[in-house]
């Protein structure tokens, strides 16, 4: 039985600059992937910890869009 790391180390750092439109592309890619019948219970939980990044990159990228956005309306 394989056995799965306690801690997963991190596939995108703090000094990551990935667009939205990419972080959402790897988050769909992801998404078909979890769907294999097929998926590893390792691959399972790795890509799940991969969504769970791309999700906070996803949410800065939002957040900053709207401070632009404010910014422009001021």
């Amino acid at each position: 039985m394989e056995r799965i790391p306690v801690f997963i180390l991190s596939k995108y750092g703090d000094n990551c600059v990935m667009t939205f439109e990419e972080a959402l592309k790897r988050l769909g890619e992801i998404s078909e992937q979890m769907e294999n019948p097929d998926i590893t219970l390792k691959s399972a939980v790795e890509l799940y910890s991969e969504a769970g990044e791309l999700t906070e990159i996803c949410k800065k990228n939002i957040e900053e869009a709207k401070l632009a956005l404010e910014k422009i309306e001021q």
